[in-house]
């Protein structure tokens, strides 16, 4: 019986393991609740690589001290972060077959990104004057060239036109007459990050006339009504001490 039987005996039970996490040694004792061949395990408090990004498995035991599995090519130091270190722990620890498949399902992942991310940043240049154009309306009137320099170089990848994209859709739901809270929910559909949402927020309260009010909003979803600046989701501190 491989370990990898013997660790699928015990889910659903609770289990000791000993991990490395960026060169620590530590101990965690949760319930087991799947086994991936190879991969990974789930716990019911984490999900745990057996030989991965700066985190790797030396052993797993029973509560009673049953030892189910264990890896000592995991150094009580593993810190592995490039491909090719996770690579090489991985051929000692599962053999060359194993590593290279998974080198090999990772390339294969890795392509398959690029070309969608090729493909997005294309819809987002094709897409780019119609947003552009439909700003021109919408901002400020002596903002409009900057507007328009501004919204072509943030249309040259997807990640940036879908900043552009929800801005105009803010805007002209201001224009438009809606309510703060209205207009910012314009744009809840397209799954924007915190990083994203600062963004859109930045440009809203910048190019549209009803920037300063919306920004008094904007800030305050998050405790600073009164900040001068633009509060950003992505870097703001959760409990920072009030001056």
């Amino acid at each position: 019986m491989s370990e990898f039987d013997r660790l699928e005996e015990h889910i659903g039970e609770e289990v000791v393991v000993v991990y490395v996490s960026y060169g620590s040694l530590r101990e965690e004792k949760s319930i087991l609740q799947s086994v991936e061949l190879y991969r990974r395990i789930e716990l019911k408090s984490s999900s745990m690589p057996f030989v991965g990004y700066g985190c790797g498995i030396r052993s797993i035991f029973t509560v009673d001290g049953k030892l189910l599995y264990s890896n000592l090519h995991i150094p009580k130091d593993y810190d592995a972060r490039s491909s090719e270190d996770i690579h090489t722990y991985e051929k000692r620890s599962f053999g060359e077959e194993v590593a290279n498949k998974h080198r090999e399902e990772q390339l294969g992942a890795k392509r398959k990104w690029d070309d969608e991310v090729a493909e997005l940043n294309k819809q987002a240049k094709a897409g780019g004057p119609k947003f552009i154009e439909m700003g021109r309306e919408l901002v400020k009137p002596e903002l409009v060239e900057e507007w328009v320099d501004y919204a072509q170089k943030n249309t040259e990848d997807f990640y940036s036109a879908c900043v552009i994209e929800a801005s105009v859709k803010v805007m002209r739901a201001l224009s438009e007459g809606l309510s703060l809270e209205e207009a910012d929910e314009t744009y809840r559909d397209l799954g924007v990050t915190g990083f994203q949402a600062g963004g859109i927020a930045s440009t809203v309260i910048y190019y549209h006339e009803r920037g300063e009010e919306y920004k008094v909003y904007w800030n305050g979803l998050w405790g600073k009504k009164e900040a001068e600046g633009v509060i950003n989701p992505a870097v703001w501190t959760v409990g920072a001490k009030e001056e």
